[in-house]
């Protein structure tokens, strides 16, 4: 294993990945066959080793999905293709180890806190929403829970509470809510239901930028502040 002149930027799974080492002459066994490959080193787990193009190119070789074979340099072997639910667990996992590595994140520790410190300052333009005129307040009852979402729930509220974020209200106004399963961190999130009022709305009829136009635009870009 040697050190590279230049780091490699790779989109690997999960997310893109910087890497400055190579391992030379490791040799791999695809059945009965032998190849001799220079990978770079990736801080990946979960997937041994990812062949590119560039190997495939040079063994001439082609995959068969449906039967599971694959034949390089002329011969027909036997390959194993993960499940998708594997593939989707590495992903998942990739996201959550990388995102504490990103330079900005480490360099920026007050931008990207842990918790929230608490609410933002008084601004000179108060955000409010615009309904249809004669709108009368919505509200809702609440949804029908199972005890083990009912004590979730109070625990989230009474830490939303403590942390300031949320105070007692009478408003004439209400939307129910609901829990979802986070696919990430496991657990479960909780969810206001606001369907009734987005109902009464007066949306808002700026155009959205177009999305290729959007790739066009920021193609090569490494850091985002916003989009205009």
């Amino acid at each position: 294993m040697y050190k590279l002149k230049e780091d490699y930027h790779i989109t690997a799974p999960g997310s893109p990945v910087t890497t400055g080492l190579m391992a030379r002459q490791l040799k791999i066994d695809i059945g009965p066959e032998n190849f001799v490959i220079n990978p770079v080193v990736l801080p990946h787990q979960g997937i041994d080793v990812i062949l590119g193009m560039n190997w495939m190119v040079e063994n001439d070789a082609i995959l068969h999905v449906g039967s599971r074979e694959s034949k390089v340099t002329g011969k027909i072997l036997k390959v194993h293709i993960p499940e998708q639910k594997h593939l989707e667990a590495t992903v998942n996992t990739s996201e959550l180890q990388e995102i504490k590595k990103i330079p900005v994140v480490c360099d920026f520790p007050d931008v990207f806190p842990e918790e929230l410190p608490g609410f933002p300052p008084d601004r000179d333009v108060e955000f409010k929403i615009d309904l249809v005129p004669g709108t009368a307040p919505v509200s809702r009852r609440p949804y029908r829970i199972a005890p083990n979402e009912l004590k979730e729930l109070k625990t989230q509220l009474q830490e939303q509470l403590d942390k300031g974020f949320i105070r007692p209200s009478s408003s004439p106004w209400g939307c129910p809510a609901l829990f979802v399963e986070k696919k990430d961190q496991g657990g479960k999130g909780l969810c206001v239901d606001y369907r009734p009022l987005n109902a009464v709305t007066i949306k808002n009829k700026y155009p959205l930028p177009h999305i290729d136009i959007l790739f066009d635009q920021l193609g090569g870009a490494k850091v985002f502040s916003k989009f205009i």
